[in-house]
């Protein structure tokens, strides 16, 4: 009889283990990312966007970004920089959401105010300084108008970031909103499976013992001798007191760091809400 019982339980939890995993690969299988070129200005013909969209695949590859590349001839009736800024920053969230891991190029013949937001990790790659970098890198071809290699230039500039490794040590400033929603999202899944798990330890266990012994709550007459107890009475004395100092000299200050640094990001956060770096140039 007990038998019979063993093996349904082993049964069940051999399906219930099944289904985890399946769970579980699902949840930690590689990302998808997102590549596109949006070339609204014709900028590119058909061969030039298949030499592109090699690379942007390539860099995708490597660094594990959303990568988009945006081309305009006409950014709207606001022609501001700000609100460039800000149509870059929401149009990356609707391709790829909120503080995801990635980077968009726009490249603005409308008013020369091209374009780069980063999001997520992208953000400590791309600094400040790396950022007018790149910027210097692509400004005589696209003052010649040589848009296929401005683009490729950023896919090159891209990689290259990214194998030079983080720019800044500001993960707990730039991360802890993205890590922070992350959680929230897996929270649920996670407190889930672990709830599942010790179900069905705590089933198997306690089946396995109660079908092998009978438990008793013990008295602690057990445990205890007649008259083996005894309290003595302890007093504190006050003594003093000692107080150890140690000098420590205030650093002096070599003046005010400078915004631009090499690894400083920039950030903001865009009118839908998700947090970005990034700058831009007029050429």
């Amino acid at each position: 009889m007990m038998n019979g019982k063993f093996k349904k339980v082993t049964a069940l939890l051999l399906a219930v283990f099944i289904c985890l995993c399946s769970l579980c690969i699902t949840a930690f299988a590689d990302k998808t990312v997102y590549c596109s070129i949006i070339d609204d200005a014709k900028l590119f013909d058909e061969t030039d966007a298949e030499e592109i969209t090699q690379k942007m695949r390539s860099a995708a590859s490597v660094t594990g970004f959303n990568i988009i590349i945006m081309t305009s001839d006409d950014v709207g009736t606001a022609k501001s920089d700000s609100a460039v800024v800000d149509m870059c920053d929401v149009l990356y969230e609707q391709k790829c959401g909120k503080n995801t891991d990635g980077v968009l190029f726009l490249i603005n013949l409308d008013t020369r105010y091209h374009y780069l937001s980063t999001s997520g990790s992208a953000i400590n790659y791309f600094s400040d300084a790396r950022i007018d970098s790149f910027y210097d890198y692509i400004t005589s071809d696209m003052r010649a108008g040589n848009y296929k290699a401005v683009a490729l230039g950023f896919l090159e500039k891209t990689i290259y970031y990214f194998d030079l490794g983080k720019a800044n040590d500001q993960q707990e400033v730039l991360g802890m909103e993205v890590e922070m929603n992350s959680f929230r999202e897996n929270l649920a899944f996670n407190m889930f499976i672990g709830a599942v798990i010790g179900v069905i330890v705590g089933v198997v266990v306690y089946s396995s013992i109660s079908s092998k012994m009978k438990l008793q709550r013990p008295s602690t007459r057990q445990y205890v001798l007649n008259n083996s107890l005894n309290f003595t009475v302890k007093q504190d004395d006050y003594i003093g007191t000692f107080t150890n100092r140690t000098y420590s000299p205030r650093s002096s200050s070599s003046g005010s760091s400078s915004h631009h640094s090499s690894g400083h990001s920039s950030t903001h956060h865009s009118s839908g809400g998700g947090r970005h770096g990034g700058g831009g140039r007029h050429i």
